[in-house]
Formats: C-alpha cells, sequence, structure tokens
C-alpha cells in the first residue's frame, strides 16, 4: 500500500491534469511544431514519433501530479505556510525521489522524440534539398535536445542513487538548463550568422 494518500472532493484534480498538460505541451510540443513546419514530413516513421511524444505526455502529467503536489505540501510544513487549498498528501522523502526517477524517464523520452525525429529529417537533408543554414539549424536542434534531455538522465542518476533524506535533490538536475541553453543559443546564434551570405 503507497503512502500517497489523497482525500476525494477537496481537490480540483480535472483541473490539475488540465493545467499540467498544458504545461507540458507548451514545453515540448513547439519543438514538434517547428519541426513539422521546417521539414514538412509525413510518413511512417514520423506518426510513430509523434504519437510517441503525446502518450508520453498524457502518461508523465500523473507521476507530475503527486510530485508538484508532495514538494508543495513539503515546502509548506518545512516554512510554516499554509497552501490554503485543504488538499492532504503524505508521501515518504524515497517516495518523492522515486517520482523524480519516473518523471525523468518520461522527460527523456520525449527529448529521445524530438531528437529522432530530427535525425529522421537530417538522414533525409539531401532529398529534402536542405541548405546549408537548413542543415545547421537541423544539427542545433539536435544538439540543443540531447542537452536537455541530459538533464532529465543526470536527474534519474541521481533519483537511484541518492539518499532517502536528499529529497528534491534530483530536481536540481533541471536547474542547469536556465544557464547552459542561453549559452547554447547565443554561441550556435553565432556560428549560424557566419554561414548567411553576405548581403
Amino acid at each position: 500500500m503507497t503512502n500517497i494518500a489523497e482525500k476525494p472532493g477537496e481537490f480540483p484534480i480535472k483541473d490539475g491534469f488540465r493545467m499540467r498538460g498544458a504545461a507540458m505541451l507548451m514545453v515540448f510540443w513547439p519543438g514538434h511544431h517547428n519541426w513539422s513546419r521546417r521539414y514538412g514530413l509525413d510518413d511512417t516513421l514520423t506518426i510513430v514519433l509523434s504519437c510517441l511524444l503525446v502518450f508520453t505526455v498524457l502518461v508523465y502529467v500523473y507521476p507530475l501530479k503527486f510530485m508538484s503536489r508532495a514538494l508543495t505540501d513539503w515546502l509548506g510544513r518545512l516554512t510554516g505556510l499554509g497552501r490554503g487549498s485543504g488538499y492532504a498528501v503524505a508521501v515518504a522523502p524515497a517516495e518523492i525521489n522515486r517520482l523524480f526517477a519516473v518523471y525523468g524517464v518520461g522527460f527523456v523520452a520525449m527529448c529521445s522524440a524530438i531528437v529522432l525525429l530530427n535525425l529522421h529529417a537530417w538522414r533525409q537533408r539531401d532529398s529534402l534539398q536542405l541548405d546549408a543554414l537548413e542543415r545547421f539549424d537541423t544539427r542545433a536542434e539536435i544538439g540543443a535536445w540531447l542537452i536537455v534531455g541530459s538533464a532529465g538522465v543526470l536527474s534519474i542518476l541521481f533519483a537511484v542513487s541518492t539518499p532517502p533524506s536528499w529529497v528534491g535533490i534530483p530536481g536540481w538536475a533541471y536547474s542547469p538548463l536556465a544557464i547552459v541553453m542561453p549559452i547554447y543559443g547565443t554561441v550556435a546564434g553565432r556560428r549560424r550568422r557566419h554561414l548567411r551570405p553576405p548581403e
């Protein structure tokens, strides 16, 4: 029997699912949308990978629901500040880290789907008649999602290797993305400008 306990009727569960599902789509769907507009592929592999992305979002919202509520409840008890929702959840520290592991698996799976979509386009770069800039953009996109996905891998490693008392440590694995990704974007942008033909 799990230690995760809910009090039915005290929290708008459906609204929570909608909000978290929308948040996940806002993170990953632009990558898929940009890929679709850039390459316009519509073959079997594209459909499979796109379905994988959507399916993972739907599955991955569930552990996120518990994780966000548990962490909010834990922070509320730690600081003495009430949540004001009337919702109670009891999660052992070890379970919070396990939820981070499940979250990380979904995160890596979605990053992998977008990487594979771009690799699929890269393998067809000649038939798609991609120019130098488009080829650079494809490689840069693959690199960007590999970096983002590596944060999920690191979080999983933290989740399965850190002591149960280190609550929330796996979540910090995503923090470097706030620094690394802008740097990556700046460097890639400078290299891309060198590929532009002179006006």
